[in-house]
Order: structure tokens, then C-alpha cells, then sequence
């Protein structure tokens, strides 16, 4: 039986500034300074997209930092 290849799943910009409530601006510096992952799709003027999974993956990692984000 073949199983059906799973499509990635991305969070926007903002979305993003809303779970962490942070700004666009922030959230572009913590690749540098906080080791965030890159956006996979990159606009100018338009929202960035994240894969789900990295952001997921970064939180897990990060998990006492991003719970003092969102305080």
C-alpha cells in the first residue's frame, strides 16, 4: 500500500509575531542572535514563510527561552 508523501506545512510572518508577540524586525535578527531558524520562502513587502517543523524543532530546543518570549 503507498502512503501519500505529506505536504510540508508553513507559518506565516505574522504568525510568527503573534505566537512569540514580537515584531517582523525581531524576528529577522534572531536567526543571528538566537540561532532561529531562516524562512524557507522569502518576499519583499510580503509575508516569509517558516516550515512548521523548524519552528517546532527550535522551540523544543529553546523551550525555557521561548516561554520567556511569550511572557
Amino acid at each position: 500500500m503507498k502512503t501519500a508523501m505529506q505536504q510540508p506545512k508553513y507559518v506565516s510572518t505574522s504568525e510568527l509575531c503573534d505566537r512569540y508577540r514580537r515584531s517582523s524586525r525581531t524576528l529577522a535578527r534572531w536567526p543571528e542572535t538566537k540561532g532561529f531558524p531562516r524562512p524557507v520562502l522569502q518576499s519583499v513587502g510580503a509575508e516569509n514563510l517558516w516550515l512548521l517543523a523548524d519552528v517546532e524543532k527550535w522551540e523544543s530546543a529553546n523551550m525555557k527561552s521561548t516561554f520567556a518570549l511569550a511572557s
